[in-house]
């Protein structure tokens, strides 16, 4: 997951990720025929602490894969019940956030690397109220950055101007940085419908307890 988050494309993690639904929830379904706790709280650790940054699309697909494929006594198991639970709570927590201002272009830093080049481009994305930053560069420094913007997909231009010593790299935001919000939003609201609508379904079970409950 770490080498996922740190090296990639933000799509081509989440593709990544999506694939790894399914063995997931045999993972989820062995360490309950097992009896593991251990097993149980490290599965949960890695969908859910913060430092993860599991995305939330990717839980939500692992859980549509156990509710399309499990039976029902694995969909009351205590680990999806609590993730069901935390899909839920985060997307309603998102939603009930302001929508990107028409006036707000500030993009939230993906990159990790911690260099001067970094910081200053760090700087740039999150400011609200600037959407072009012409900085002169040299060849390796303007690669790094070029490097950095594709491969976080960041909706910013970057082209070089081939005048003057060094060229400029020109840095536009775009307005697929707003078309991105809202749809995310729109599928935040269609997932979070999907939640609520298989609450019933992904309630825990505690050992003992009828499985065979009509929901």
């Amino acid at each position: 997951m770490t080498r996922l988050r740190e090296g990639a494309n933000p799509k081509l993690v989440l593709d990544a990720l999506l694939r790894m639904s399914k063995p997931l929830v045999g993972l989820i379904e062995s360490s309950q025929i097992s009896n593991s706790p251990e097993l149980h709280v490290e599965i949960m650790r890695f969908l859910t602490a913060p430092g993860t940054e599991y995305p939330i699309r990717g839980l939500i697909h692992l859980l549509r894969t156990a509710h399309d494929t499990q039976s029902r006594e694995v969909l009351g198991d205590p680990d999806l019940a609590t993730l069901h639970v935390h899909c839920t709570q985060t997307l309603t927590t998102r939603l009930g956030m302001p929508a990107r201002e028409k006036d707000d272009w500030s993009i939230s830093t993906p990159s990790r690397c911690r260099c001067r080049l970094c910081g200053t481009l760090g700087r740039f994305l999150g400011a609200r109220d600037q959407v072009r930053f012409e900085w002169p560069l040299a060849k390796d420094q303007r690669a790094h950055v070029h490097g950095i913007v594709d491969a976080h997909d960041l909706p910013v231009s970057h082209v070089t101007r081939r005048t003057g010593r060094p060229y400029t790299l020109v840095l536009v935001k775009t307005d697929a940085l707003f078309e991105r919000d809202a749809t995310e939003r729109q599928l935040w609201k269609s997932e979070l419908h999907w939640l609520n609508m298989t609450a019933r379904a992904f309630e825990a079970r505690l050992p003992g307890s009828s499985a065979g409950a009509q929901s």
